[in-house]
């Protein structure tokens, strides 16, 4: 059914008190942005809520409920029925492609916006598409889960979880999910030893600039990046006593990502504290999304396999990578075809974690090439390959 954001006012009161009582660190001398927000951007993006973006929430708020939002109740094994939100934008072109999108943390439903206008128009010498872009259980306005075990293999039945489980969306569910495309590439680099001819040519193959400086972005990532992966994923309620309570803590743990993994996106004020403030005003509070993490890593009968193991299995749907120079990983071609049946790869010239927030033309360009006419997924939807009926043989 159609779905309105209607913060009320007790929750923006609410708001507006803790904002006004914020309390922020000191910053030593010697401060570099590799440990944090520095607190003069903190201050000037808390007084920018307080006294003017939080004053003119309804507008914001009016501006999101203009998006084709709706809610629907969706069936989970164990877990009962939970509502999930989501955008359905669909196109005027009757033989559009249905394009589930997908977000991670600390991503949102928001991301898909900058690419509705560019997939669902179409034309004679590209695919149309029909947009769903749900919100996970746990994230921005569906319903969160009640009790613990809600594991990767659930999440791929109701959405995702950034492009991991979108993978494994198309190996559980490849009946229903004919092709993937993914702009966060992950592998295990064990599966070169299983495939030995892939690590012979990943040995003598020369590798791109944008291959190497990937993998120096990914060392970098697991050397010293990736410490709230690991807060989250051995201690997600304390993260979430923070995230609930405070939402300075919010903001500088959202924020954080967002200056550090973008290829120098120009963020306004309003943009990031409409993203913060989904998190803020989520159904089931700003801490629920980190719980993802934790339950990702621990086996749960009678999905027992742990996220290294499932999410890094051979693909045989068509799979497509379009990877971004400044994102905090990168895998070289080599590697990536440990992953499954490739059928469409690029790697962009700029542009960083948030592809669709950062670089929606790159993004769509890929797309509608993967799945357009002598595309690697052309044809895989029966009866919808994007294009216009009365412009199939322009």
């Amino acid at each position: 059914m159609p779905f309105q954001l209607n913060v009320s006012d007790a929750d923006l009161e609410t708001l507006q008190k803790k904002l006004e009582m914020a309390r922020l660190p000191d910053e030593p001398i010697g401060f570099t942005v590799e440990q944090g927000v520095p607190v003069s951007e903190m201050h000037r993006l808390v007084e920018y809520w307080l006294k003017t973006y939080l004053p003119n929430w309804r507008n914001h708020e009016a501006a999101l409920n203009r998006l084709p939002m709706y809610t629907e109740t969706v069936s989970t094994d164990q877990f009962g029925d939970l509502d999930i939100h989501f955008i359905h934008q669909r196109s005027s072109v009757k033989e559009a492609i249905p394009l589930l999108f997908v977000h991670g943390w600390p991503g949102n439903f928001l991301e898909v916006t900058k690419l509705l206008p560019l997939l669902t128009e179409g034309g004679a010498d590209s695919p149309a598409f029909h947009v769903v872009a749900p919100s996970l259980p746990n994230y921005g306005f569906s319903e969160g889960v009640s009790k613990t075990g809600f594991n990767l293999r659930h999440y791929g039945e109701v959405g995702d979880w950034g492009s991991l489980i979108t993978q494994m969306m198309g190996r559980n569910y490849h009946e229903n999910l004919r092709a993937v495309h993914i702009n966060f590439v992950f592998f295990d680099p064990m599966n070169l030893l299983k495939q030995p001819l892939r690590l012979l040519q990943a040995l003598i193959i020369p590798w791109t600039k944008f291959e190497w400086q990937g993998l120096k972005s990914a060392w970098s990532y697991i050397t010293t990046g990736n410490a709230y992966y690991k807060i989250h994923q051995t201690r997600p309620q304390t993260v979430a006593y923070c995230l609930a309570d405070s939402p300075v803590a919010l903001l500088g743990w959202i924020y954080e990502k967002l200056l550090h993994w973008t290829d120098n996106y120009p963020w306004t004020e309003d943009e990031i504290l409409t993203w913060v403030s989904i998190y803020w005003f989520s159904a089931a509070g700003p801490g629920a999304s980190v719980r993802t993490y934790f339950e990702a890593e621990t086996p749960t009968p009678p999905y027992g396999i742990p996220a290294d193991k499932a999410f890094f299995a051979w693909n045989n749907v068509p799979l497509g990578l379009t990877q971004f120079p400044k994102d905090v990983m990168g895998i070289p071609r080599a590697f990536t075809r440990t992953l499954g049946n490739i059928v469409f790869e690029n790697w962009a010239s700029d542009g960083g974690h948030f592809a669709a927030w950062e670089r929606p033309e790159v993004l769509a360009r890929d797309l509608r090439r993967m799945f357009g006419r002598g595309g690697g997924a052309y044809g895989v939807v029966d009866g919808a390959d994007g294009y216009h009926e009365d412009k199939k043989d322009a």
